[in-house]
């Protein structure tokens, strides 16, 4: 069977990024080591081998379209420092690589929250850990899952109380609406203002 080519070979993405093309590099073999797709021995690559490197890259229009967002906001979060663009192409338009947009992800959760921006400026810098920080919000997107379905629970006991097929119970009824369980973690994790504030988000919004 023919080897694939390392040379050809070029990343997929369904969201149709730009690729920007760096310029060729030359690395030395002790510090490139190459696995074929399939998993099989690395592929024999001469010492002298050159080869381009692709960076993935989407444009402020794709990103604001995916993220559910606009450029306008994109753009302020640049004015501020939260995402900044990977670069800005010659026709002025911003472009965002791969760790931008885990940078914005993490924006958007912290904003989910109800943090203001100056204070997930705060946040970004002190825990420039990305994967540990992600974790940490998986873990309440789990909680506020759990919380979400014991609201679920709760209105359809009121249903079933208003048909006459059960008796009304208050403890029930109000199962899985404090937002204020996640205080703890919030405060653990970010500081005590920045639960003040997503207290103060909740309650306005409620």
């Amino acid at each position: 069977m023919k080897r694939p080519n390392p040379h050809n070979a070029v990343r997929k993405s369904i969201d149709s990024p730009a690729r920007f093309t760096a310029p060729i590099q030359r690395i030395p073999y002790s510090r490139f080591h190459s696995v074929s797709p399939a998993g099989d021995a690395p592929l024999d690559i001469d010492v002298t081998s050159t080869f381009t490197v692709v960076v993935l890259e989407w444009s402020i229009q794709q990103i604001a379209k995916l993220a559910g967002t606009s450029s306008r906001t994109l753009r302020h979060y640049d004015d501020l420092g939260l995402v900044p663009p990977t670069r800005i192409g010659s026709n002025g338009y911003r472009y965002y690589d791969e760790q931008a947009l885990v940078r914005l992800q993490r924006v958007l959760l912290l904003r989910d929250l109800g943090l203001g921006l100056p204070q997930i400026g705060e946040i970004l810098e002190n825990h420039s850990d990305e994967q540990t920080a992600l974790t940490t919000h998986l873990q309440l997107l789990y909680q506020e899952q759990g919380r979400i379905n014991r609201q679920i629970s709760a209105v359809k006991h009121t249903i079933t109380a208003l048909q006459g097929s059960e008796t009304l119970m208050a403890k029930k009824m109000f199962d899985g609406f404090d937002h204020t369980q996640h205080k703890q973690e919030v405060e653990q994790r970010w500081g005590k203002d920045a639960y003040t504030q997503s207290d103060a988000w909740w309650r306005n919004i409620n």
